[in-house]
């Protein structure tokens, strides 16, 4: 097998692997311990009465390791009273105010250790890394380059600085950062890694060709130099090395899925069918048991919008795996996204009900049905389904649904009713159920539906809202409303129909200027929302600022698109005041 250095397409992303290392473990220091993640019964200690500094010191250590961090902290606090010189105390002491979240005292800590001792290595990597953790990164870098001047063999600051330089985009820094790193550690294949990594960047193509056969030179069973190798070969027009390099890869890991993949397209586009046959055939036998098949699939040809090669892999597939479901859905998926939705709604009706992506193929082929304007096919294509398979209430819900969008209102009522016969405890039901209540101007029955949605799910974040937003547009229970919501936008913070309701609900109390501030917060996040920016202009014109509330009902009426009467009047009555 391949050894896998880091994951990921952009230079910024490759470092975290590296980064999350270097936190995790500074000079003997545990900024987040994982022992305390399982901690059993804790055991009922004697008070330790020693009064010796280093005596106090493993005490600590003994009481973190049985999980009683907390004693540990005060048995250190001790330590360092006896022995307020010790920088090591100092900084153990700092780990275990980390560890308790007590951010702030560990930060007076380390500036008092670094007051008195400014050029220690040990605390100035521990401060930097707190500090990177706390997003602090300006102060990091600087004590990470403190690090490097003072001792220049700390090899994973480089990583780490080199890791922040390259997340600012600083090229310039963090390639004099590695070719140092290279000069000072010549077998470093991390550092030629990024070394390599910086010229392609700069475009300096033939730089990092050559630092990345370097890095395999040092570290042959990398994987990810083979890959910056193809994305340079690629982008210089040579196929021939882009092929070397997938059977270089193939040749140290013969299950690598990617390389067949590859290899297989390659040889079908020039005529060698039968070697495309075999790689095909491998990955239809593997996909039986290996779903990373399905996964490379969907990312490195469907989202990467290569479907004509996805459909050429997917066919040789079939002929060793005739059965696969997914194979299906993956053809009819990119079927779909060619806009060959006939041929789309051919292979999406081929997955078998036993399939994790039945009830997605048969959504999906409604869908299409509705796309292509075939409103009846969608209609009973979708009433077959359910009376084959009842038990699918997300059928159930994508026709009432269409019935909902089609505003045949009472059909999608009798549907759900009937579905919640079979399953009760749904709360996509109910929740579809109030709102069509709702539609229907049923708003008590609307309100119980809501309510049975919260009662079977208490964090059913649209429900919250939209029984407090019914409240505010009743009029009623308002202090209720304003609980609701907030209890909704704990779950949904940056959500702007959420905020706009509670907008709405202080409207409603007549505290306007509180109002104002929420509702301008909704209407930055969602900017087109008619109904938002109607609330937005009633709020203004309450508080006398009728050129604003003009503007907004203006906006609103836009959005609309449609006739109302309501905003054309407000519009009408303001259009004639002179401003």
């Amino acid at each position: 097998m391949g050894t896998s250095l880091m994951q990921g397409k952009h230079m910024n992303r490759l470092l975290k692997s590296f980064v999350l290392i270097m936190l995790l473990g500074a000079s003997g220091c545990v900024i987040g311990s994982a022992q305390n993640q399982f901690r059993k019964q804790k055991p009922v200690m004697p008070v330790y009465e020693s009064d010796k500094p280093y005596a106090l010191f493993i005490e600590s250590q003994r009481r973190r390791n049985q999980g009683d961090l907390d004693e540990a902290v005060l048995l250190l606090k001790q330590a360092v009273k006896k022995d307020p010189e010790s920088v090591f105390l100092k900084r153990e002491m700092v780990s275990g105010l980390m560890e308790q979240k007590k951010t702030n005292e560990a930060l007076r800590l380390l500036e008092d250790i670094l007051a008195g001792s400014p050029d220690d290595v040990e605390t100035l990597i521990l401060s930097g890394k707190i500090r990177q953790s706390l997003k602090d990164f300006e102060t990091a870098r600087s004590n990470y380059e403190k690090v490097l001047g003072l001792d220049p063999d700390q090899r994973s600051i480089y990583l780490l600085l080199g890791g922040l330089y390259l997340e600012d985009g600083d090229l310039e820094r963090a390639f004099s950062l590695y070719t140092r790193m290279v000069e000072h550690f010549p077998r470093s294949y991390v550092g030629h890694y990024y070394l390599g990594r910086i010229y392609f960047e700069k475009g300096r193509l033939e730089e990092a060709e050559q630092e990345y056969h370097k890095t395999l030179e040092l570290e042959p069973n990398l994987q990810e130099p083979h890959f910056d190798l193809i994305r340079l070969y690629e982008k210089t027009g040579r196929q021939d090395l882009v092929i070397r390099q997938y059977e270089n890869l193939l040749e140290k890991d013969p299950d690598n899925a990617k390389s067949h993949m590859v290899l297989g397209v390659y040889d079908h586009k020039t005529g060698r069918r039968q070697s495309a046959e075999k790689h095909f055939g491998y990955l239809g036998r593997k996909s039986a048991t290996d779903q990373t098949v399905f996964k490379t699939l969907v990312s490195d040809y469907l989202d990467a919008k290569k479907y004509s090669e996805l459909l050429v892999i997917l066919d040789g597939m079939l002929k060793e795996a005739t059965e696969r479901s997914e194979i299906y859905y993956l053809k009819g998926i990119a079927h779909e996204r060619l806009k060959e939705l006939d041929r789309a709604v051919e292979y999406l009706k081929k997955v078998r009900p036993d399939s994790m992506f039945f009830a997605n193929a048969v959504l999906q082929t409604a869908f299409l049905y509705q796309e292509q304007k075939e409103f009846s096919k969608a209609e009973n294509f979708l009433k077959s389904m359910i009376r084959k398979y009842p038990e699918q209430a997300d059928f159930v819900i994508f026709l009432g649904s269409f019935y909902e969008d089609a505003g045949k209102y009472e059909p999608a009522l009798n549907i759900y009713r009937q579905a919640l016969v079979k399953s009760p405890d749904n709360v996509t039901l109910h929740f579809r159920l109030g709102v069509v209540y709702d539609r229907l101007t049923d708003r008590e029955a609307s309100i119980r539906e809501m309510k049975t949605v919260i009662r079977l799910d208490p964090k059913h974040a649209n429900a919250l809202n939209y029984l407090g937003y019914t409240y505010a547009e009743m009029g009623i229970e308002l202090d209720e409303a304003e609980r609701l919501i907030r209890k909704a936008l704990e779950y949904k913070p940056d959500d702007g129909y959420i905020i706009d309701s509670l907008g709405w609900v202080y409207y409603k109390k007549g505290l306007f200027k509180e109002a104002l501030g929420y509702l301008e917060k909704a209407a930055e996040l969602v900017s087109d929302d008619p109904t938002i920016l109607e609330h937005l202009g009633d709020t203004y014109l309450k508080l006398r600022n009728e050129k604003r509330a003009l503007d907004m009902y203006r906006r609103s009426l836009k959005q609309l698109k449609t006739e109302n009467s309501v905003l054309e009047q407000k519009i009408r009555e303001l259009s004639e005041k002179e401003f």
